[in-house]
């Protein structure tokens, strides 16, 4: 667990629409605009508007719930230090990533050069 640095400022990722997911077989790699990436490979949380949670441990599971966020912008960002991701978008969603690999990756986010690993 490689935790979120307390001093990473990720306002940059306020914004921008999510263009596209890619679902792979041990990844979800969402492509914003504005050279924005976020490659998960771990487990993640998505809520919907009503309210309803699902934990996905794999990738394939979550593209049904993960396509509906495409075209929507990320209206709010919080990082934890202990590396959870928590994204709120516009229609009300929310998506939460979790750094639950001690030993490997949990996930990236890439704006533009920079690249952030969890």
């Amino acid at each position: 667990m490689y935790g979120l640095p307390a001093e990473l400022d990720l306002n940059f990722l306020v914004g921008p629409i999510l263009l596209q997911v890619c679902i792979g077989e041990n990844e979800v790699i969402l492509n914003f605009d504005g050279e924005i990436s976020i490659t998960i490979e771990s487990s993640f949380l998505v809520r919907d508007p009503n309210g309803l949670e699902i934990v996905f441990e794999d990738s394939q599971s979550a593209a049904g719930s993960l396509v509906k966020l495409i075209s929507d912008a990320i209206a709010k960002v919080h990082g934890q230090s202990d590396g959870t991701l928590r994204l709120w978008f516009t229609r009300g969603d929310i998506l939460e990533i979790y750094d639950s690999f001690e030993s490997y990756e949990s996930y990236q986010i890439q704006h533009g050069k920079d690249i952030y690993v969890v």
